[in-house]
């Protein structure tokens, strides 16, 4: 690495989201404007703009195709470097149709943020890709068909077969740009596996610092995969934390390139800082056999499996291993039990310390006892109503009252906020969810939602994540009931619908029924939706909005779509009903 690139910041990429939402740009424009596109601007999710550029565009009278590479910065994965392409043609209807073709996923099981039977495409990215064909036609019929054919075999890399994404990947980006992860971020997200295995009782553990470990272990060592954790180079801090999480023996597998350094005194192994391996393995393997000549050889090896190669006494893998073994006790002062296995490429299983089988014994085990005993979880979801304390069930209470831990949003936390439990803050982020409950195995369980918990709630989510525990529902009062309830009108033929980070054509559902009922964000407000109305001929449509519903400072109102756009209300609390015709609304409030 050069001087220049050591202090140079570390680049962002493109989601596939933003690929997709370009490529889609891209050849709808080339089909209605009949011009070759080389590079194309696309919105992003914060309003900002993003230039792509665009690969092997071609156009004729009928269609237009392109595609472009995926360029995920200085934080790679599996689709970095992949190409996604986009096909536009004509079609009768004026607007526009998007449809998927080979490498992107459809959703076959619930739980996932996309609707099951339809492609795996989340809700930001949607709305991107949306947003960027609106842009470039007017009275046009264009279908626009995504494909990303590498996708068919990187999806076989990733967890999508056990999500329920079958045949191919996901198009993701809720920013529409790929941070690379910091060091920070980076070790907390190593350090949460552990504290995992920890949750579900496990005080042994095998770390390694990368996947040729893994390969290596599923070869030679048949151990359970949920007792391997990857360090990273992050080996000293792995093995502080291992010992903080309660872990009483510890296996170190890895490369003899990787591990060698930590014989040395090095714990954070990353080649930039530390590339001390041929002097390490000199200096010990002089130490070891007095052979000058040999020790010569090895400090002008290129690489470790080179010196592999020119060591010819077996029994020293062993001496180093437990070299290591020592340095790493030293480490952490002696506070765990710690054995070592290293290999290579070329051999193989090269050495073992003193105790190594011993402790892979021990591990695998143990861990079949902890499996036969493991309870799964009880996790007890609540609906909580429009919010006051007076229209929770009082099953409700009674559920907080057995739990030991409670899950729920800030909002929701005030109302346990005088009790002793403990306490979690959900987010909005599904996998931290995940994180939380998984990390509190064997303990009783209550998460707090909005609502109703059968209405665009986290039930879902839940029970298909965690199929195998003990998940039982009480349920609450909606903002549809509780609004519905208070207008003195029927739901009964309405529609109900969420626009809580997705899209809804509720302009179209007015058509089909009576009311339409819809709960908002902070984007999809009232004022948005009046708006909405508006550019669709329907001024004078009625909306009942409500705001913090049931407390004290609640708010219902009446209006047409002309005068909400002037309304005061809190727009991250609203409840709407929307009726395009209406004879007569009686307010009760």
């Amino acid at each position: 690495m050069s001087k220049k690139d050591f202090h140079t910041e570390l680049k962002s990429g493109f989601t596939t989201g933003t690929c997709s939402a370009a490529v889609a740009k891209a050849c709808t424009y080339m089909l209605v404007h009949q011009q070759l596109v080389h590079h194309i601007n696309v919105r992003m999710p914060d309003g900002s703009e993003s230039t792509l550029e665009i690969c092997e565009p071609q156009f004729n009278e009928n269609s237009a195709t392109c595609y472009t590479i995926k360029d995920a910065g200085d934080d790679p994965d599996a689709t970095h470097r992949i190409k996604i392409y986009a096909k536009a043609t004509h079609r009768d209807e004026a607007g526009f149709e998007l449809t998927t073709g080979p490498g992107i996923g459809m959703v076959t099981k619930p739980g996932l943020a996309v609707e099951v039977g339809k492609p795996a495409i989340n809700p930001v990215p949607l709305k991107m890709i949306h947003q960027a064909i609106a842009e470039v036609i007017d009275d046009e019929g264009i279908k626009v068909e995504l494909s990303i054919p590498e996708g068919v075999e990187i999806a076989k890399k990733t967890f999508n077969p056990q999500l329920g994404i079958v045949g191919g990947i996901s198009v993701l980006g809720t920013t529409g740009i790929v941070k690379p992860m910091s060091e920070e971020a980076l070790k907390s997200s190593l350090e949460l596996s552990l504290k995992q295995l920890a949750a579900f009782g496990h005080d042994e553990v095998i770390l390694v610092p990368g996947n040729y470990a893994v390969s290596f272990l599923k070869k030679y060592y048949d151990v359970p995969d949920k007792l391997v954790v990857q360090t990273s180079n992050f080996i000293g801090f792995m093995l502080e934390k291992a010992v903080k999480h309660g872990f009483k023996k510890i296996v170190l597998v890895g490369h003899i390139g990787k591990l060698v350094k930590l014989a040395a005194g090095i714990f954070y192994t990353h080649s930039r800082i530390a590339d001390a391996r041929n002097e390490v393995m000199t200096a010990h393997y002089l130490k070891y056999s007095n052979d000058t000549s040999t020790a010569i050889k090895l400090m002008d090896t290129n690489t470790t499996e080179e010196a592999v190669d020119i060591i010819e006494d077996a029994s020293f893998w062993n001496y180093i291993a437990n070299q290591i073994k020592h340095r790493a006790n030293k480490y952490i002062y002696n506070e765990t039990e710690i054995e070592v296995i290293t290999f290579s490429q070329s051999k193989g299983l090269l050495g073992k310390s003193d105790r190594a089988n011993n402790h892979i014994e021990l591990l695998k085990a143990n861990s079949t006892n902890k499996k036969s005993q493991e309870k799964n979880s009880t996790i007890s979801i609540c609906g909580i109503g429009p919010g006051n304390p007076d229209f929770i069930l009082p099953e409700v209470f009674k559920e907080i009252a057995k739990a030991d831990i409670i899950i729920a949003g800030k909002r929701h936390l005030e109302l346990v906020e005088n009790s002793n439990k403990e306490k979690l803050i959900f987010t909005g982020y599904l996998d931290q969810l995940q994180t939380d409950i998984t990390a509190n195995k064997n303990k009783y369980i209550v998460v707090l939602v909005s609502g109703d918990t059968g209405f665009h709630s986290l039930r879902r989510f839940i029970m298909a994540t965690f199929a195998d525990d003990n998940v039982k529902c009480i349920p609450g009062i909606s903002s549809f009931q509780y609004l519905y309830a208070k207008m003195n009108m029927s739901y009964e033929k309405a529609h109900l619908a969420s626009l809580h980070g997705t899209e809804f054509n509720f302009v179209d559902a007015l058509k089909k029924y009576e009311s339409v009922f819809l709960l908002t964000d902070r984007n999809n407000n009232y004022k948005t939706i009046a708006q909405t109305l508006i550019d669709n001929n329907l001024p004078n449509a009625h909306m009942i909005i409500g705001s913090r519903l049931s407390y004290e400072n609640e708010q219902i109102e009446t209006c047409t779509a002309s005068e909400a756009i002037h309304k005061d209300f809190d727009a991250n609390l609203c409840s709407i009903i929307i009726k395009a015709q209406v004879k007569s609304i009686k307010t009760k409030v």
